[in-house]
């Protein structure tokens, strides 16, 4: 069996859509690389995204080392796409 990995956003989402995705792409485990796991979205904090996702049958993990660090994110929002490549 290959594993893949895929990449998904969840601007424009609710938690029930976001499930949803997730089960039709085939996904079994959400990796949440997000520095700070927490959102003014309701459904969308750590806690919630867990909890939510395990009621569905899907894994969450919190990988936060695989996220773009914080000097990434600084040039990301400076739009400095050098800086953010480096």
């Amino acid at each position: 069996m290959s594993k893949q990995l895929f990449t998904i956003g969840y601007e424009g989402l609710d938690p029930e859509r976001l499930t949803d995705a997730l089960r039709s792409a085939g996904v079994a485990v959400l990796a949440d690389v997000r520095a700070v796991a927490n959102s003014r979205k309701r459904g969308f904090s750590k806690g919630a995204l867990g909890t939510g996702l395990a009621e569905a049958g899907l894994g969450y993990a919190h990988l936060r080392s695989l996220g773009t660090p914080k000097a990434g994110r600084e040039a990301a929002r400076a739009d400095d796409a050098a800086l953010m490549r480096r």
